[in-house]
């Protein structure tokens, strides 16, 4: 199912509401929660990097947050 969500466009429409400036911290949380999961590596199978790599700098950027929640 992972790939199936990827090709259809899930990481590039999160990324778009999560640039929103009026994206809330509830919105936030879930989105990373899912981002997170996307990247994951499941049953001894690494997502495709390609599906995943636009997520990696915001990911990225979620580590240096001030909301523990976001970072946890």
């Amino acid at each position: 199912y992972r790939n199936a969500i990827t090709d259809a466009g899930c990481v590039d429409r999160l990324l778009f509401h999560l640039n929103n400036p009026n994206c809330t911290l509830l919105f936030q949380k879930n989105a990373v929660w899912l981002l997170s999961n996307l990247c994951r590596k499941r049953d001894g199978v690494a997502p495709d990097f390609e599906r995943v790599k636009n997520c990696l700098p915001y990911m990225k950027e979620c580590l240096q947050c001030d909301q523990e929640d976001i970072v946890i």
